[in-house]
């Protein structure tokens, strides 16, 4: 049984986030329960792997063991979520703040909004990349057991 730590530990290697840090400083269990948040959005997007993704959220665990491919790409998309939150939260200060149009004019603020999504769209072509090489993997494993 894999677990939930197990992913989150190596998706947060990448991310680099002062407000995790602060969580983590003042509840360890709230800082769990944001960290579960983006992993179980990234189950479900994880359509094509061969094992069971059940999980039991109070035991924070998987019902298989996974392997380290599929580990590495639920913390890719655990690192996905994170950046969409990022830039979606980015989006919305500047709304609130009402940028002046001086700023907006310059480019400096849909240009950092330009760059996320750039980041955003690198990270799930390596993803994708990453999950090709699973299926190709698990494709060539059943032709050696049925002898093709």
């Amino acid at each position: 049984m894999t677990s939930f730590d197990t992913i989150e530990d190596l998706a947060l290697q990448t991310i680099n986030d002062y407000k995790l840090v602060k969580l983590y400083s003042q509840s360890i269990d709230d800082f769990q329960k944001w960290c579960d948040g983006f992993l179980l959005s990234a189950i479900p997007q994880f359509t094509d792997c061969v094992q069971s993704l059940a999980f039991d959220v109070v035991e924070r665990k998987f019902v298989s063991d996974l392997t380290i491919q599929e580990i590495k790409i639920l913390a890719n998309f655990f690192i996905i979520s994170w950046w969409e939150r990022e830039t979606n939260d980015g989006t919305q200060i500047a709304q609130k703040l009402n940028v002046p149009s001086s700023f907006k004019v310059e480019g400096v603020s849909s240009q950092n909004m330009k760059e996320k999504q750039n980041i955003i769209d690198k990270l799930r072509e390596e993803n994708s990349r990453q999950i090709n090489n699973y299926i190709s993997q698990h494709a060539m494993d059943f032709f050696n057991e049925v002898g093709l």
